[in-house]
């Protein structure tokens, strides 16, 4: 018998045992192909909470996922032999939905010491036998961390290296303090003193116009004494 021939009940095709697809030509031990990941697989969790991930392929059927945990160093993936079932959600023949899993206590101990990142190889299969090639996924945090999606190599930034750039910044915004403060300083010693009329030749000059006479000058002790 030729099992690619699709058997006709009530105006639906059902495919006999092994074979699904819409013209039951496919083979459920032939596994998902052509899949791919939006973002190479890196999900920011800047811009939103990396729950979840859409897989893009060909997909006959809803298939099963394994994901492998891996944590994405500097040093690229180190694996650390957990691995669970993730859900899948089938949205449409080229388009499924993974929740992406959480890792194990034991398996994220390590995170806090070695700035390590947690990723997944998730491959699928129809028949939870024969798995397709594993695409991998990386959630991090672009704000204190960067990872490269040829190699998922990942690092964070350390607190220490986040001190130093602080401490420069203060240093500089006092450097440039304490120059505008000097700068001002100096404008102001160098700025022109204006001769000052002490009050006592500001009385000999009024009374010199009342009488009638004369405006007395300002006596040369008053000017130099107002001078220095």
């Amino acid at each position: 018998m030729d099992f690619t021939i699709p058997l006709a009940v009530s105006e639906t095709c059902s495919c006999n045992d092994g074979y699904i697809g819409e013209d039951c030509s496919q083979s459920l031990q032939t596994p998902p192909d052509q899949i791919s990941v939006p973002s190479y697989g890196l999900c920011d969790q800047r811009y939103r909470p990396c729950q979840t991930q859409n897989i893009i392929g060909v997909f006959h059927k809803q298939p099963v996922a394994l994901a492998e945990h891996f944590k994405a160093t500097e040093n690229g993936k180190e694996y650390t032999n957990f691995s669970v079932m993730a859900n899948v959600t089938y949205r449409q023949m080229n388009l499924i939905t993974v929740t992406i899993p959480t890792a194990t206590s034991s398996s994220r101990k390590r995170r806090s010491t070695d700035g390590s990142i947690d990723g997944w190889d998730i491959s699928f299969s129809y028949d939870n036998s024969t798995f397709s090639n594993a695409t991998s996924i990386v959630v991090y945090n672009g704000a204190t961390e960067s990872c490269d999606y040829t190699t998922y190599t990942c690092t964070k930034e350390s607190s220490s290296t986040a001190a130093i750039a602080g401490a420069v910044v203060g240093v500089v915004a006092v450097a440039v303090i304490v120059g505008m403060v000097v700068y001002i300083k100096v404008i102001k010693k160098k700025r022109p003193q204006s001769a000052k009329v002490s009050n006592q030749d500001r009385e000999m000059l009024t009374r010199g116009a009342e009488e009638g006479g004369s405006p007395r000058p300002p006596s040369v002790n008053t000017w130099v004494s107002t001078r220095k």
